[in-house]
């Protein structure tokens, strides 16, 4: 599969990637949780009839690695259709794994895995009758067969093609092959499995849910890309450790003509954005991705692979290019130690741990503090910046005691109140060190 998509340099040629084999895992591919559908003809969004082409069928091995693609992807090549139906399972699966370690290898339930699989389409380019679709879609809904379901559509960036007779570019990018959107669109499934939705006549709470959908799927793309031993050597080759840069890391979404979808590492605060889902979800990701940060370069000062003043030199300047203050020269001399460098990949592992057991403990707490509609039954969960914020401290205390809750400050308080205090490393208590171990589900 590929990690970026196959135009991004550095990652033109898919990599070999082995996930835990699930359950009645079988030709699709498909198992007891997912189920992938190439169809042929319109695809009508809650209906999910029409023809199909075959499922893939694996090897006599039961594996699917056998798949390549050569070359610009063919939307009418039937071996590339074929590798991208796998990549899409391959992604979902992938970050199921990951999210299902961070969850102590306790399996979570889909929001409608009690009554079906989540299905996936990966090659969507027509829907509703002729409407090409420029998407990548999480939804759910009822099928007029299937009954309740949950599904992941996915088109082409045609709206990067405007003109008529360029949108046969589109299709040589499919969204199926970009692992970002294949992530993201999956992190909104999570969320939309641990986190309750809002009151259906709170306008507010629905508001700031779609933000946070957004920025959660963000995020779990974030951390699913640091999964990858390609990846991280990747992102320490290109910013030599400084990873607060704009960088292959921090800007998700990879398009072609060198464009992104968001940056994960932006500046925005909540007075700066509109009410627009996307828009809204900014200053969230933002805080989140500055927490990551500073928790990275805490994890490289106390491992002794920085000292503290390149630490606050790196974080002041995140929005910068490298070469101001000359902190491009000063990483690549910490890099050029490989033994720094070592430490380095191993802050990032803590890191992006650290990320991803937040973002799950986030959502137990989301859970916990939702009420039961009497008349529907159902969890639901009012909300506004202020209490996500709120969550997380309460989501950092379960993660790291409460060890980086100065951090988590900083960082909201400057996106929900425009308070612009420095970061110093030197404030914290240096030497004590707050790893997060993963525990080990118990046979």
């Amino acid at each position: 599969m590929y990690i970026k998509p196959p135009h991004v340099v550095g990652y033109e040629r898919p990599y070999t990637v082995t996930i835990q084999r699930p359950e009645g895992l079988k030709e699709g591919p498909e198992d007891e949780r997912i189920r992938t559908i190439d169809f042929k003809e319109d695809y009508v969004f809650g209906q999910f009839e029409g023809e199909a082409f075959p499922p893939v069928q694996p090897d006599k091995d039961g594996n699917f690695d056998y798949l390549d693609v050569q070359g610009e992807f063919d939307f009418l090549n039937p071996e590339h259709r074929k590798f991208a139906a796998c990549q899409m399972y391959a992604t979902v699966r992938r970050v199921l794994d990951i999210f299902t370690k961070y969850n102590n290898n306790e399996k979570f339930e889909l929001y409608f895995e009690k009554n079906n699989k989540l299905h996936i389409f990966p090659l969507v380019y027509f829907v509703n009758e002729g409407e090409i679709f420029d998407n990548a879609f999480s939804g759910y809904g009822r099928d007029k067969t299937l009954g309740n379901i949950e599904y992941l559509a996915f088109g082409f960036p045609f709206f990067l093609f405007p003109r008529k007779e360029d949108k046969v570019g589109a299709v040589k990018y499919p969204f199926c092959l970009n692992f970002d959107v294949l992530a993201h669109e999956m992190g909104h499934t999570i969320t939309r499995t641990l986190a309750p939705f809002p009151p259906s006549g709170d306008s507010t709470s629905n508001t700031y849910y779609g933000g946070l959908q957004e920025s959660m799927g963000d995020l779990v793309a974030f951390v699913s890309n640091m999964h990858f031993d390609e990846f991280i050597d990747n992102l320490l080759l290109e910013t030599k450790g400084n990873i607060c840069t704009l960088n292959s890391l921090t800007a998700t979404g990879d398009m072609p003509h060198g464009k992104s979808i968001r940056l994960a590492l932006n500046s925005f605060t909540l007075r700066e954005v509109t009410k627009e889902v996307h828009d809204l979800s900014q200053p969230f990701t933002g805080a989140l991705v500055d927490v990551f940060l500073l928790v990275y370069l805490l994890y490289a000062v106390q491992e002794g692979a920085i000292d503290q003043d390149l630490a606050n030199k790196s974080f002041e300047n995140r929005f910068r290019p490298q070469s101001v203050g000359g902190l491009g020269r000063l990483w690549g001399v910490v890099v050029a130690d490989k033994e720094k460098e070592n430490k380095l990949r191993q802050c990032l592992h803590h890191a992006r741990d650290y990320l991803g057991q937040l973002l799950l403990q986030f959502w137990k707490i989301m859970k916990k503090k939702s009420e039961v509609n009497e008349e529907t039954g159902k969890y639901e969960l009012r909300m506004n910046y202020s209490y996500i914020y709120e969550w997380i401290l309460l989501a950092d205390k379960e993660v790291s005691q409460g060890n980086n809750d100065k951090i988590i400050m900083l960082c909201f308080e400057r996106r929900l109140f425009q308070r612009l205090d420095k970061f110093n490393f030197t404030t914290l208590p240096q030497g004590k060190k707050v790893y997060i171990k993963l525990q080990k589900k118990e046979e």
